[in-house]
């Protein structure tokens, strides 16, 4: 892996002191490293630059061509086209001063520097934390912290000295694993953080109108909650219903993606498809920002009833209209033995003219329920008098009935609708 450890990419020189990532240098030509680890770099100018512990410092020439200094301070001698370098086992530094024809010897003066960081790498959870790396290093001696990605913050000094502990954090993260190297005092820290996993919840998978946790139905509308994060709030605007939304989709073992109503980072609205017919179980999966979850084995039947209400929970005052498509509440009472109600549902199973998965069934011909469904109110069956999905609706169905004379009366009347032997919520209506 590669990474830069000295210079930004401009013409130097310039950044004396700091870290060496962020420093400017002109014309770099050669490199020597000695015993403990530290960089010497021959800029093709007049001077040689030093990176120890990932502080960049000017240890020779004054920045002017020419020639002095010999037996004197290395920082305040003058070089003519610095060229090659090469460190001997003492870390003495031989310079190719090629302008000037000779070769100069660096002798070091005051301590050694080197350091050591603890750990080697390391690893954020997904959500994020922080990160403690401890530095030994001489008392006198310089270091830098640098190379510091977006997800990663440090609020520290970029430029320390002596033994140290510093803190890095890391934001969560909602994608894909990410990786880093992250440069403290000149060693290169490999930093790696998975992803957070997205995922169907276990027994996430409901009947949309019921919610309750059991079979759903082939041509049913259902509802998975999970965790599907960086799926932002869409909606489908039209028919048919569309198998992505957002960069979010869902899969059945067999791979057939399923129609979706809405999806968000929590729920999904979707039809669970007619190709499920005759199946008794499936897989199903999500896709998200192209990771693909765990699968979430699901449990199929010709038949899941469920009822929608007016609370979205699958309880209370019912989800169903007179003839003129008013909501039948107390203030809007059934008449016992004179009105007739429409009750919308899902899963009723098999119809005739079965429209494709995702697609609104046709108003002609209408799509009626192959099994006529047995509906009480207050205990009393009532006369069915229309079964079958919705027109223009996708997975909605409609049962027209009439409200029995024997009903009893009062502002919240169980309906329940049963159906090849399955039942799955009571809702209420007014009755008088």
């Amino acid at each position: 892996m590669i990474t830069t450890v000295a210079g930004n990419g401009t013409i130097g020189p310039a950044g004396d002191n700091g870290p060496a990532t962020l420093a400017a240098v002109l014309a770099p030509v050669a490199v020597a490293v000695d015993s403990l680890g530290n960089l010497y770099i021959s800029e093709g100018g007049a001077a040689v630059r030093k990176v120890s512990n990932g502080v960049i410092t000017t240890v020779a020439g004054n920045g002017t061509s020419g020639f002095s200094g010999d037996n004197g301070p290395a920082a305040i001698a003058q070089f003519a086209s610095v060229s090659g370098l090469a460190v001997d086992s003492a870390g003495r530094v031989y310079v190719a001063d090629s302008g000037n024809h000779r070769i100069r010897v660096l002798t070091p003066s005051g301590p050694s520097c080197s350091a050591s960081v603890s750990p080697a790498n390391c690893s954020p959870a997904a959500t994020g934390g922080t990160l403690s790396i401890a530095i030994q290093t001489n008392g006198s001696c310089d270091w830098a912290v640098q190379s510091i990605p977006l997800w990663i913050r440090y609020s520290g000094n970029a430029v320390g000295s002596g033994p140290a502990t510093i803190t890095l954090t890391a934001a969560a993260n909602s994608g894909p694993a990410r990786s880093a190297i992250v440069s403290v005092a000149g060693i290169a820290i490999p930093v790696s953080q998975p992803g957070l996993v997205s995922g169907i919840s276990p027994g996430g998978v409901v009947n949309a109108a019921s919610f309750a946790i059991g079979s759903i139905a082939p041509g049913s509308i259902a509802t998975v909650y999970g965790s599907f994060l960086g799926t932002p709030l869409a909606m489908a605007s039209n028919s048919p219903l569309p198998d992505s939304l957002g960069g979010f989709s869902m899969q059945l073992g067999s791979g057939k993606k399923v129609p979706l109503f809405a999806v968000s980072a929590g729920q999904v609205n979707f039809q669970v498809p007619w190709e499920l017919a005759g199946q008794s179980q499936s897989s199903l999966t999500a896709t998200v920002n192209g990771q693909t979850t765990a699968g979430e084995t699901i449990s199929v039947a010709p038949f899941a009833p469920g009822i929608f209400s007016m609370n979205s929970q699958g309880t209370g005052q019912g989800a169903i209209l007179d003839t003129s498509y008013r909501l039948v509440d107390s203030s809007n009472p059934a008449i016992a033995g004179g009105s007739a109600i429409q009750i919308y549902c899902t899963g009723l199973g098999p119809v005739t003219n079965q429209p494709a998965s995702g697609w609104p069934a046709l108003s002609e011909p209408l799509s009626v329920a192959t099994t006529s469904p047995r509906v009480t109110i207050g205990g009393v069956q009532a006369t069915v008098l229309f079964s079958g999905l919705a027109p223009g609706s996708v997975g909605e169905y409609q049962v027209n009935v009439s409200v029995p004379t024997a009903a009893p009366k009062g502002v919240a009347v169980p309906v329940v609708i049963a159906i090849g032997g399955a039942t799955y919520n009571m809702v209420t209506i007014a009755v008088r």
